[in-house]
């Protein structure tokens, strides 16, 4: 009896796929639902046009025709987005089932304590997340800031320029950001893995003093996180006030051509604005897979 015990926890172990692998054998799925993301984003980056061609067309007498753009991308929108969010939930619970439960076999074979295990269970979640929510998010972003200011060049050649020039500060700041990102990550990741030992044996001084220690990691990240956000912001407020000045004196501008630029505009500017948050969360990712992948060699 104990020999087939055994033997089942050999085969158990065995089968117990690590997470890259996980992601590998679901990547079609994983795909179709990046691209459908895409499309939706397509539609994102459609409306300030739709939206300055029917202001146009209503103020020039061409009459209610100048909306149906506007409503027929947006009725496109809502069926593709309601049938992606249904799709997207299936296929990454159906991921986490199986990265949660290999990571809890794989470890306990490798000879990890049951707190360690139950702890590195829990990051399994955050790890899944970031693939079906922050990925999106980035796309979204990129393509936001891609075609945001491929429209405003569409636009006007200069304020094209003056944008680009101003994400070279922004991408350096964010840069420095996510190397400290990461090393804050990794110290709060240590201090997770501790938690659920600390909490089997219940003293009070061992868990103060742990959640204090967490306290203060995550009030860096936060500072991190606000500062880099502020010089941002800063140089926004240059990049804004200069394009405004730019397109108001633009010979034959119409008030649905300035909406367009000034919704671009701020289009670029919000995809930005979430790069803190991505950079902190694809720090902690790495930090995270380093620990789910423990045990990964010892199946090879």
């Amino acid at each position: 009896m104990m020999h087939h015990s055994r033997m089942v926890a050999s085969e158990d172990t065995a089968a117990a796929e690590p997470p890259l692998k996980v992601f590998r054998a679901e990547r079609w799925r994983i795909g179709l639902t990046y691209a459908v993301t895409l499309v939706e984003n397509l539609f994102y980056l459609l409306y300030p046009w739709t939206i300055g061609h029917a202001i146009d067309g209503l103020l020039g007498g061409r009459g209610p025709w100048s909306l149906v753009p506007l409503a027929t991308i947006w009725v496109a929108h809502v069926v593709v987005g309601a049938a992606r969010q249904v799709y997207d939930t299936w296929v990454f619970a159906r991921i986490h089932g199986a990265i949660a439960s290999g990571t809890i076999v794989r470890q306990r074979a490798a000879g990890m304590s049951t707190t360690e295990i139950a702890a590195r269970s829990v990051m399994s979640r955050d790890l899944v997340d970031f693939f079906e929510r922050e990925v999106p998010t980035l796309l979204t972003a990129l393509l936001g800031l891609v075609g945001g200011i491929a429209m405003l060049f569409w636009y006007d050649r200069l304020v094209g320029v003056a944008v680009i020039l101003w994400m070279v500060p922004v991408i350096a700041i964010y840069a420095v950001m996510g190397r400290r990102a990461h090393r804050l990550n990794r110290d709060l990741n240590d201090e997770t893995e501790r938690e659920v030992h600390l909490i089997e044996f219940g003293r009070l001084g061992p868990l103060a003093s742990h959640f204090r220690r967490r306290g203060r990691l995550r009030v860096r990240l936060s500072n991190a996180e606000a500062l880099s956000w502020s010089l941002v912001e800063l140089c926004s407020i240059a990049v804004v006030i200069l394009v405004i000045l730019r397109m108001t004196a633009l010979p034959g501008i119409q008030a649905g051509g300035l909406y367009a630029m000034l919704a671009y505009l701020w289009r670029v500017l919000e995809c930005l604005d979430q790069a803190p948050l991505l950079v902190q969360r694809y720090a902690r990712l790495l930090d995270i897979r380093r620990r789910l992948e423990l045990g990964v060699d010892d199946l090879a």
